[in-house]
């Protein structure tokens, strides 16, 4: 903006510019008109000290201008704890956190109300507020925080959170009166969980449940079942779990000895035990004889390439050492049963194929849980612990699903194989026995458990392959 003023003289008319309220445009000017000042002197100074006047009260205004276009920026306001609809129950301390900043300078204060009364205030980070809550009411409550900069300017944040009655989350227990017994088996639990549960949710690990607090169930099948409890309140939920913790067994035999004969001794004079299962007296462990029934002799075949072309009986113990005699028995081919010097002591024999099945069919058939349930407890990390926890064999390797029972004595190890090739395998993983039954001119029935699964599996395969063999009471 150009500002003139004109200063009238007698006959003239004289201009002086002030551009943009500057001075020395105004000093130039009055020199510029020197002269004429001089020859009108009184007229002059009137008018230099008028245009000074002028000048200052415009620069005041100017300068008064340029501070009003500086505008303060308000500074942030975020309640970072408790979030918003929080629930707390009733005597808890409750940290009120704000996060606060100022772009364009600093954060004097952040002050704290409740429900619209003032509680208390932060001057410098962290911002926060320590809230007992054992004096207010139950119920929402409003919280607000105010964060006040150093130029006055302020931002507000606000949440809601609800005061509850205070309480205790349950603590699961419970207990179960018989925990083993023949199928039918009727168990009592009785609840014996801590701070007042409301609800209660059973899992017996047949396939039922119940919401009774303190239930009654029937086991019908044998095996081995694991029953857990969740307990709820208004404060939260606990489970209890016990693994392994009912057994059911059928009645007749359940790992008692052969009724007159609890023990068998074969030929080398190795004593077996024995165990019935239903109608049927089996050896309680692995044979490991070295001769037939009638003395004669079983060839020791150690050779891998001899032993793939054998038509004839052999034994051998796994990876030709004598170590694994008295853990897992004897690997036999099936020509060995064949052999009519007898392999089993006599009054024994190999069991055929449909006696194999006399035996699953007692238990209650060949998908898991049964195998597990003919297996011998001895696992590496066994969730049954004691003595059937172990890392020493004989023993099943580890697996997280299934481990042996052993709820009839059958007590099946893993011991093994020798393929038909001469190469073992599977010690600790594979139980594998022979059945006295051919399928083929070259193959027979077998049976095995497996560490990883709880099945029973049936097969036929070479006879030249090498099997544990368990024999049965004629």
């Amino acid at each position: 903006m150009t500002i003139q003023l004109c200063i009238l003289i007698p006959r003239k008319r004289y201009f002086f510019g002030i551009f943009d309220c500057n001075l020395i445009s105004l000093v130039y000017c009055i020199f510029k008109n020197l002269n004429y000042m001089k020859k009108y002197s009184l007229i002059a100074f009137i008018g230099a000290v008028f245009l000074l006047c002028i000048f200052l009260f415009i620069s005041s205004c100017k300068k008064k201008d340029k501070e009003e276009d500086k505008t303060n920026q308000i500074p942030t306001c975020t309640i970072t704890n408790p979030p918003d609809g929080q629930q707390i129950a009733k005597g808890e301390t409750v940290i009120v956190s704000v996060e606060a900043t100022d772009a364009d300078g600093a954060i004097n204060e952040v002050q704290f109300t409740i429900d619209g009364i003032g509680r208390g205030s932060a001057g410098s980070f962290p911002y926060n507020y320590s809230w007992n809550t054992s004096d207010e009411a139950l119920g929402v409550h409003t919280i607000k925080a105010t964060a006040i900069d150093n130029a006055g300017g302020n931002k507000t944040d606000q949440v809601t959170v609800e005061i509850i009655e205070s309480g205790d989350i349950p603590v699961a227990a419970f207990t179960g009166s018989p925990t083993s017994g023949t199928a039918p088996l009727t168990v009592n639990f009785t609840d014996q969980s801590t701070n007042n549960p409301t609800s209660w949710q059973w899992d017996f690990g047949d396939g039922d449940t119940s919401t009774l607090q303190n239930p009654a169930h029937t086991f019908n099948s044998a095996g081995t079942y694991t029953v857990g409890l969740l307990v709820s309140n208004g404060y939260g939920s606990d489970a209890e779990l016990k693994s392994a913790y009912i057994t059911v067994t059928y009645e007749g035999g359940l790992g008692e000895p052969c009724p007159g004969v609890p023990t068998v001794t074969d030929i080398d004079g190795n004593v077996y035990n024995t165990v019935l299962i239903g109608s049927q007296c089996w050896m309680k462990e692995n044979l490991k004889t070295t001769a037939y029934s009638n003395g004669s002799a079983i060839p020791n075949v150690t050779s891998s390439s001899a032993w793939e072309t054998l038509t004839t009986g052999a034994y051998v113990w796994y990876d030709n050492d004598i170590y694994w005699k008295d853990r897992y028995g004897a690997l036999y081919n099936w020509h060995a049963i064949a052999d009519t010097n007898g392999l089993c002591p006599a009054g024994w024999h190999v069991p055929t194929n449909d006696e194999w099945t006399a035996l699953t069919d007692y238990i209650g058939g060949t998908v898991s849980p049964h195998g597990n349930e003919l297996k011998s407890c001895r696992q590496v990390n066994s969730p049954l612990g004691g003595g059937c926890n172990t890392s020493e064999h004989p023993r099943w390797d580890e697996d997280d699903n299934h481990w042996g029972t052993d709820d009839y004595e059958f007590s099946g190890l893993p011991g093994g194989y020798r393929a038909l090739d001469g190469v073992f395998n599977a010690i600790g993983g594979n139980g594998f026995w022979w059945s006295s039954t051919e399928t083929f001119s070259n193959a027979a029935w077998f049976r095995s458990l497996k560490y990883s699964n709880g099945h029973v599996g049936k097969y036929d395969y070479s006879k030249r392959d090498g099997y544990s063999i368990r024999c049965l009471r004629d």
